[in-house]
């Protein structure tokens, strides 16, 4: 009687068992999926390294979209495609996303980008804003005027690779390179370079640390865009709910995350 009771527990135990194994198989069949992109060079922090894979770490915008996807339960297919590539493939449906892309009009006909109530443009639903400040020593008469440089008599500090350091070749300044941002504030604090040119997140960061206390941020930006997750227009057709409640995810947590990941970005 014993041994038949055993049985029978051993079987219900086993019917169970395939029963979780059928169910978990089931959701995962049925499991949401982004065919998800990005560029394949280096814009860091948000998207680090280059190449076809993801680095490690991948950088925040990717970051902050495989949070967004676990909290709204899909999954992510990672790509890394050159830009002219990445555009082709998300306007013929190839792929169903891409971070960190700015807006024009142009682009606006051929993807979908968050908008309001009022069909304009939605920045509160953007998954970044990359921005360029200057920074200088305290006390220091070298300004910034949205056009030119005042008082500008020695190097600029910039990262080696970033946008940035043609931007301000192009304004007539002496750029003085470094491989991290905190080797720049170095600098400026040894009087290497009169001013740092920074992505604002960086920049803002070891001014909030005070890592570096005899440095001030200038009031005028050098530069600033945002960026968007975009959607291919066959993916906003097929599934708007899962589009919108991915930007109303990436809003909610966007800033806090961004803090929180931002240190170990640094550099």
């Amino acid at each position: 009687m014993v041994k038949l009771n055993q049985q029978v527990k051993t079987k219900a135990r086993r019917s169970y068992l395939l029963l979780l194994v059928l169910l978990f198989s089931s959701l995962h069949i049925h499991a949401e999926e982004i065919r998800i992109a990005i560029n394949d060079v280096d814009n860091s922090p948000y998207m680090v390294g280059s190449g076809s894979a993801l680095s490690s770490p991948p950088g925040i915008a990717v970051e902050l979209a495989n949070t967004v996807a676990a909290d709204i339960g899909v999954t992510l297919s990672w790509q890394r495609l050159p830009s002219k590539r990445l555009l082709l493939d998300l306007k013929e449906g190839r792929i169903d996303a891409i971070l960190m892309l700015s807006y024009s009009e142009e682009r606006a006909r051929d993807y979908a980008y968050p908008l309001n109530k009022a069909g304009q443009l939605d920045d509160s639903r953007r998954i970044g804003y990359l921005s360029y400040a200057l920074y200088r020593q305290k006390g220091s008469a070298v300004q910034w005027d949205g056009k030119q440089f005042l008082n500008l008599t020695g190097p600029v500090g910039a990262n080696t690779g970033y946008s940035v350091v043609d931007m301000l070749k192009q304004l007539g300044a002496t750029v003085d390179e470094a491989k991290e941002t905190t080797q720049n504030f170095g600098k400026l604090a040894l009087g290497r370079v009169q001013l740092v040119a920074a992505q604002e997140v960086m920049g803002d960061y070891l001014l909030s640390e005070r890592r570096f206390p005899s440095a001030e941020k200038l009031p005028v930006l050098l530069s600033g865009k945002s960026y968007f997750t975009v959607f291919s227009k066959a993916f906003a057709a097929r599934k708007p709910e899962l589009m919108e409640r991915f930007w109303q995810r990436l809003s909610g947590i966007r800033d806090a995350k961004t803090r929180t990941l931002l240190p170990a970005y640094l550099d």
